[in-house]
């Protein structure tokens, strides 16, 4: 048993770490607004400084704090502030946390790492395995559908930089439509979401707007003094438009059923099949086209479709 001193040091080193992320304001709050107050037995995905679960435990008083991360000077910093920590690589295929942990977390948290994962299908149908009946993950990725990377993509600008939207380190691209599809096929439901955006933006005035069917990149309601594209759009987009706005996306993903299998993702139209058996209540204008299918595939996406829909996976 902890005596007065150990304590009180635990608490000064736990300040310590969250009070500097607090200061630098870059703190993932709207993350930590995803896990109810007094939570239990929380995962956190690569958990950095370890500055998330450390102020879930202080202002929300969570208990329960466990962490994965492949970086051992992470692993080191939090020793002795979390109940366990695992220095893993979950993306490789004998990488497990072991079977005392399956069904055991009610929430797992995933701050900025999906777009570094290279098989985010595969990493979530293990993270549904370790999670609790009815937990879920919270999700926040930087937003593929935001205005940036269609103004950049349109002025033929892919910017490979150190840090924020554009690192040169994420493999993946998320949109809203994305991550429901995503978690989807690994057994899960989105359930909600939250934006940042990057600055003010004033939401009552989109609101206002009667329909929206033009979209200026960049768009007028964020001031910046860019040469301007109009996009026109054959149906009113007002309902995405403010998805269209914001840089970064962070969504819950309730555990509503176990994954058909927990193997590294398929080819062969195993993606695809999913897709066509789901409607995505995310989908937008993007249910204007058709699933890009490659056509000697059609055959077999359509059977694999037609098995789930018979075994209720829509």
């Amino acid at each position: 048993m902890e005596d007065i001193a150990q304590v009180r040091a635990k608490r000064a080193r736990i300040d310590a770490i969250v009070d500097a992320r607090l200061r630098a304001g870059n703190f993932r709050h709207e993350v930590a607004g995803f896990v109810p107050r007094g939570a239990k037995n929380i995962l956190d995905y690569g958990f950095g400084d370890g500055s998330l679960l450390l102020w879930l435990r202080r202002e929300k008083h969570c208990t329960g704090l466990y962490g994965v991360e492949v970086d051992p000077g992470a692993i080191q910093a939090v020793d002795g502030l979390y109940d366990r920590t695992w220095l893993v690589d979950l993306n490789r295929e004998d990488a497990h946390l072991g079977p005392e942990y399956e069904g055991f977390f009610s929430h797992i948290l995933m701050p900025m790492s999906l777009e570094h994962t290279y098989d985010p299908w595969f990493v979530l149908k293990k993270m549904n395995r370790y999670l609790a009946p009815g937990g879920s993950i919270i999700v926040e990725v930087p937003n593929a559908q935001s205005w940036e990377c269609a103004y950049r993509l349109l002025t033929g600008d892919f910017p490979y930089v150190s840090g924020g939207t554009w690192d040169f380190s994420h493999i993946r691209w998320y949109t809203l439509k994305s991550l429901a599809d995503l978690g989807h096929v690994c057994g899960f439901r989105l359930t909600s979401y939250d934006l940042l955006f990057p600055g003010q933006v004033d939401l009552e005035a989109v609101r206002a707007r009667e329909s929206i069917t033009s979209l200026e990149l960049p768009p007028r309601e964020l001031q910046s003094s860019c040469p301007r594209i109009r996009l026109e759009f054959p149906v009113d987009i007002k309902e995405v438009y403010p998805l269209l706005l914001a840089h970064v996306l962070i969504a819950r993903l309730e555990k509503v059923r176990e994954p058909e299998d927990h193997e590294p993702t398929a080819r062969q139209g195993y993606l695809e099949s999913y897709r066509v058996s789901f409607r995505n209540p995310a989908e937008g204008v993007s249910g204007l086209i058709p699933h890009p299918i490659c056509p000697p595939l059609a055959e077999a996406v359509r059977g694999k479709a037609q098995d789930l829909l018979a075994r209720g996976v829509s």
